[in-house]
């Protein structure tokens, strides 16, 4: 059991089954599962950057944090 679940986390786990033999030890199963973790992301910060041209506006949006990588678009209202 994992708790608490982080980003860290994911990966391969594998779960080996062992049984003494002869004083040494032996494989009877091995199984391995891939681990993933999604993470929401926390609201995106919207800076506005003044320009000295009236013409020019350079406008970020940025949020860290989450997984999978997310998909950003601009829409013009």
């Amino acid at each position: 059991v994992i708790l608490a679940l982080r980003l860290s986390d994911r990966g391969t786990y594998t779960c080996v089954v062992q049984k003494t033999e002869k004083g040494s030890f032996r494989v009877e199963h091995l199984t391995s599962v891939m681990l993933s973790i999604k993470a929401d992301f926390p609201t995106p910060s919207i800076t506005d950057f003044e320009h000295p041209s009236p013409d020019l506006r350079r406008i970020t949006c940025s949020t860290s944090g989450g997984f999978p990588k997310p998909y950003l678009s601009w829409l013009e209202n």
